[in-house]
């Protein structure tokens, strides 16, 4: 009955699937990246995030060490899949550390002595994200806003120099707006069509194609005389190595596309999201 009523649970069926389902998968004791985020939920796997809001995840099951241990693996990961690094010659290069602008002191002190201490860096130089951002631009005042997947930062530069008080941190995102996307378009009522069932945020590639869907067709104001967006989605089967089907998928939507992004301007909005995944993990 379901598959009459929402024909694309069929059609679309092939991007529930995980990517990294094969049987090798249970041989290999950590994945890393976008491997691990594709892992299936049945799997016996732990996913785990040593960074966040800028900051390491400390908490009472996961240990300010056991997140140095992550970083480090998967930092030594990434030297080693993506620069062809290998761990024994780190010690022949020189580190840029660029910290948040609001740290942690103590988490600080355990970031340096796995970079010098364990990575066996040769030379550490640190500083705070937003002077060397406006460094990068040849300005030496400016005010920086860093929107990130989890957490907004606001700060100025003058001359140079952090202004202390200027600091603003709001720990929500990229991915709350993503969130709000797909309870705004999955609305059985609304001047607007998306098929439903056929992106579930729980899967990785689903989330990827909901990122697509806000970077290229969200909106901060309507064109006059627009009531309702016409937007197309191609979204790409994996047949074999060399080939891929190209199916495409027809939607519109209106205040969805537009309310999603000005939610960073309102931030009641943000806050009745987040009360309502508080009411609904518990």
């Amino acid at each position: 009955m379901l598959n009459e009523l929402h024909p694309n649970i069929d059609k679309f069926a092939f991007i529930n699937q995980s990517e990294t389902s094969s049987e090798n998968t249970t041989e290999r004791p950590v994945f890393f990246g976008r491997e691990a985020l594709a892992l299936e939920k049945d799997e016996q796997y732990i996913l785990r995030y040593p960074m966040r809001y800028g900051d390491l995840n400390t908490s009472s099951i996961y240990s300010i060490h056991d997140c140095v241990e992550d970083l480090e693996a998967i930092l030594e990961f990434s030297f080693k899949r993506y620069m062809r690094l290998p761990k024994k010659n780190i010690e022949n290069f020189n580190c840029i550390l660029i910290i948040p602008d609001i740290f942690v002191k103590h988490h600080l002190r355990y970031i340096i002595t796995m970079l010098l201490g364990k990575m066996k860096f040769k030379s550490l130089f640190m500083h705070t994200e937003s002077v060397m951002a406006t460094f990068a631009m040849a300005m030496s005042s400016a005010c920086v806003v860093d929107i990130g997947s989890s957490k907004i930062n606001v700060c100025c530069i003058e001359e140079g120099l952090l202004v202390p008080k200027s600091i603003q941190r709001k720990h929500y995102g990229g991915d709350e707006i993503n969130e709000m996307l797909y309870r705004l378009i999955n609305r059985s009522k609304g001047l607007h069509y998306f098929p439903r069932y056929t992106l579930f945020p729980e899967y990785h590639y689903h989330r990827i194609l909901l990122e697509y869907v806000k970077e290229n067709f969200s909106l901060t104001e309507m064109d006059l005389g627009e009531t309702v967006k016409t937007c197309q989605l191609k979204i790409k089967e994996k047949l074999n190595n060399r080939h891929r089907k190209v199916h495409q998928l027809t939607f519109n939507c209106s205040d969805s596309l537009l309310l999603a992004p000005q939610s960073l301007f309102y931030s009641q909005l943000i806050q009745i999201l987040l009360r309502i995944r508080e009411e609904t993990v518990d």
